[in-house]
């Protein structure tokens, strides 16, 4: 089985640490969607279930007539308290650590989750929706 993770596209409210807040795609997010989307098909799509990523794939799935699943697990991970606002925002109040997070994102996790481990439970949960 081969499977392949899209990132969600642009946010309403533009490029903001969203984290675990619940945004919808703007109209740009959309069509940068569509545009990766172009000249694929998928036999099953699993999505997290919040907004930006939740509509396009049910949109998407709708389209190609194959199911579309949620799973929790592919939510982003929190930012705290640092959601809902830009880098340069951060950077303004909180540069140190917003500085420490782009040297080194893994280690701001609850856990550290090497790529490849990540990519093997990922592949292991789409698996698991794939056998439903």
């Amino acid at each position: 089985m081969r499977v392949h993770l899209l990132r969600h596209g642009e946010t309403e409210g533009g490029a903001r640490y969203w984290g675990g807040t619940d945004v919808a795609l703007s109209w740009t997010g959309w069509r940068q969607m569509r545009a990766a989307v172009a000249g694929h098909s998928w036999d099953l799509i699993v999505s997290s279930p919040l907004r930006r990523c939740a509509a396009f794939a049910e949109d998407l799935a709708r389209e190609l007539g194959v199911r579309c699943d949620y799973d929790a697990d592919l939510r982003e991970m929190s930012f705290g308290e640092w959601e809902g606002h830009s880098a340069a925002e951060l950077m303004q109040t909180d540069a140190e650590r917003l500085g420490l997070f782009w040297a080194d994102p893994a280690r701001t996790r609850r856990r550290a989750v090497s790529r490849s481990a990540a990519a093997r439970a990922c592949h292991g949960r789409v698996a698991a929706h794939r056998d439903r």
